[in-house]
């Protein structure tokens, strides 16, 4: 013969000992395996913990393209900067490499947010430097195309550009290039372009 079903809350009350004290089910201990399973879930994952770390070592290697001096500002602490020093005089890629790994267990000592934030605006402010850059060596290239036409172009966009060096700049560039000699005169040109450039940029035209 069957026994008669019992509902299981039923059957704690029938089982349990009755001394008015409430009975939860969080009383009774978790099992040793359920505990593992919750602690593996808690657990970064194998895969987690190598982006990090490359992600560490990336955010190292690039304090290299800044200077001591930034490195002061972003408070790195003496054994970092000590660290990014020696990797500096490497010349081993295998030892850099090695020396990598380290430069990114030291990074967990350090505000990375502010770091990374740091070298994102850097980054930018180069990007802006290097399309300028090419912005210039454009128009420069265009004034010894073209000659007096550019120029005058030139100065009816920049009125308060200095005319006269100008125009000599461009002839004595122009006159290399046909010659095609070695000169130092396109630099020249490209510097004065740069240096007014930045001039126009810091105040209006107008002067006011």
């Amino acid at each position: 013969m069957n026994e008669p079903f019992i509902p299981i809350v039923l059957f704690f009350q029938l089982h349990l000992p009755t001394n008015n004290v409430p009975c939860h089910f969080s009383q009774f201990p978790m099992r040793k395996s359920q505990q593992t399973e919750t602690d593996e879930v808690d657990k970064p994952s194998k895969s987690q913990l190598k982006r990090e770390a490359d992600q560490a070592q990336k955010l190292g290697q690039d304090l290299l393209n800044l200077t001591e001096t930034e490195w002061g500002k972003l408070k790195l602490g003496e054994t970092l900067i000590h660290a990014l020093r020696e990797c500096r005089k490497m010349t081993s890629n295998n030892a850099k490499k090695r020396h990598f790994q380290y430069i990114g267990k030291l990074m967990r000592t350090v505000d990375t947010d502010s770091i990374s934030a740091y070298i994102d605006n850097w980054k930018h402010a180069r990007a802006a430097d290097s399309r300028q850059h090419r912005e210039i060596e454009a128009l420069r290239d265009d004034l010894i195309t073209r000659g007096s036409p550019a120029i005058s172009e030139l100065i009816s966009r920049s009125p308060k550009i200095d005319r006269q060096k100008l125009r000599q700049l461009v002839t004595n560039a122009r006159k290399a290039h046909d010659e095609k000699t070695t000169s130092t005169t396109a630099r020249a040109l490209f510097r004065h372009l740069r240096d007014d450039i930045l001039a126009w940029q810091k105040k209006p035209i107008d002067g006011g």
